[in-house]
């Protein structure tokens, strides 16, 4: 295991797959709820030291439009989250293709960017999760609304690794259950950063990341499948305690930080999604 110290940065967010779980209007309905429960994780830590504050990343601009239309009267609550800097708004409204045309593209990304200069909090970032493919002109467009980072967490299942090795899957697979389906020598997906630059000539910094869930399955967060769960909230069925979580933890975030070294990866630090907040904190409200 790693003897040299290695920092985790981890990023909390939900992944906008509206219709994938559930139906679209049950979907929507849940997410006001899970906003909700975001808010009142905020204000009860509000007052904590600045790295032990409940911290979310808002994966798409539509996740903040759908919560605020239809709660208006917690606007001011949301910005001043976001101030505090427990609430990160970022700048890409959903996940498109890349058969999105350059002036559908722009608009979109004037909605945060406009709410962002409206209410006066900084939009830094866009993130794209799943979807494979984004157009060229994104490079210029995020960096001519002074969005100077693009994070992309691309799903391998109907594409392929960006500038990686020919034939790389998510490491989670390699684990998951997925073992018998590969070699014990198949590569896995390594995390690299690269300037991207647009055809226009501007240019953002580009962080191709792992899945969006790398963290669920490293035990980070609740590492409970939800494919097949139909209930109405996945977070009546998961009973996952944090002791059972620091298990899977213990043994699963030296061995990915180990793999990634063995395979290349160079640096000291490393940024971990996980998709939801950890499931104890939220039935304590």
């Amino acid at each position: 295991m790693t003897s040299t110290p290695f920092t985790l940065y981890v990023m909390q967010s939900a992944h906008t797959d509206i219709g994938y779980t559930h139906p679209a209007d049950q979907v929507r309905e849940m997410y006001l709820e899970h906003y909700d429960t975001l808010l009142a994780l905020c204000e009860r830590t509000r007052n904590a030291p600045e790295r032990e504050r409940f911290k979310w990343t808002c994966e798409t601009f539509w996740q903040v439009q759908h919560y605020l239309n239809a709660r208006p009267e917690r606007l001011e609550e949301f910005i001043a989250c976001v101030k505090r800097g427990q609430i990160e708004v970022t700048g890409s409204y959903l996940h498109f293709t890349d058969l999105i045309d350059e002036d559908a593209m722009g608009r979109s990304l004037d909605l945060a960017a406009d709410f962002g200069n409206e209410h006066g909090i900084p939009v830094r970032s866009a993130m794209h999760c799943d979807i494979n493919g984004w157009p060229w002109s994104l490079a210029d467009q995020l960096a001519q609304r002074e969005i100077p980072y693009f994070l992309s967490q691309v799903h391998l299942d109907s594409g392929t690794d960006p500038f990686g090795k020919r034939g790389s899957v998510h490491y989670a697979w390699v684990f998951e259950g997925m073992q018998k389906l590969f070699a014990p020598n198949v590569p896995v997906r390594i995390p690299q950063a690269c300037w991207w630059r647009g055809p226009k000539g501007q240019r953002v910094l580009h962080w191709l990341g792992e899945h969006y869930m790398l963290g669920n399955g490293l035990g980070i967060s609740s590492n409970r499948s939800f494919g097949g769960d139909k209930t109405r909230y996945f977070l009546e069925t998961d009973r996952a305690t944090a002791d059972e979580l620091l298990e899977v933890a213990r043994v699963q975030v030296p061995a990915y930080v180990e793999r990634m070294k063995r395979d290349g990866y160079a640096f000291d630090s490393l940024l971990v999604s996980t998709g939801g907040f950890y499931v104890a904190m939220v039935r304590k409200i």
